[in-house]
């Protein structure tokens, strides 16, 4: 799948998927990201004391934890030094089967959030890299938790506005 995206120029790639550490994983993102692919991934939902999350965890990934609507951290969320940012993703209304809708909750849904805001910042500054793309995410943020970036919430809480005006 990401060799099939990179052939298709695809400037951001979410990955919600979570696991152990894979070689072959992270050349293909190193490759992506040279290329000018920004790659945004769900920071994994088991919990505090969990060994960190791939493909969140490599250098090149814009690792993305949940928040609650009182911009709480989401309970089942990783923490550690490799998360980069918060967006919301407890209780986010999804479509469900039979044309349904329901309420989820997972870090899957706030790399969703972070993925649409970095879409939003390359249609207005298409030639950013993913290092420029990280830097005014990571500065634009609202902090939360302790101050400065921590292992829970990263930089902070995303903000599109803030993103956009870095």
């Amino acid at each position: 799948g990401l060799d099939w995206a990179s052939g298709k120029k695809a400037a951001v790639i979410n990955m919600s998927l979570s696991g152990p550490a894979d070689a072959l994983l992270q050349k293909a993102i190193s490759a992506l990201t040279r290329n000018g692919t920004v790659v945004v991934a769900a920071a994994g939902n088991g919990g505090a004391g969990v060994p960190a999350a791939f493909p969140a965890a490599y250098d090149d990934v814009i690792a993305v934890t949940a928040t609650d609507s009182s911009d709480g951290l989401y309970a089942q969320a990783n923490h550690g030094s490799y998360i980069d940012i918060a967006a919301p993703g407890v209780e986010v209304l999804s479509p469900s089967l039979e044309s349904a809708y329901s309420m989820t909750s997972g870090t899957s849904f706030a790399a969703a959030h972070v993925s649409g805001v970095v879409a939003l910042m390359l249609s207005r500054r298409p030639g950013m890299t993913p290092a420029e793309v990280r830097r005014a995410l990571e500065a634009g943020a609202t902090d939360l938790g302790q101050p400065g970036v921590d292992a829970e919430f990263g930089s902070g809480l995303v903000n599109a506005l803030n993103a956009l005006r870095q």
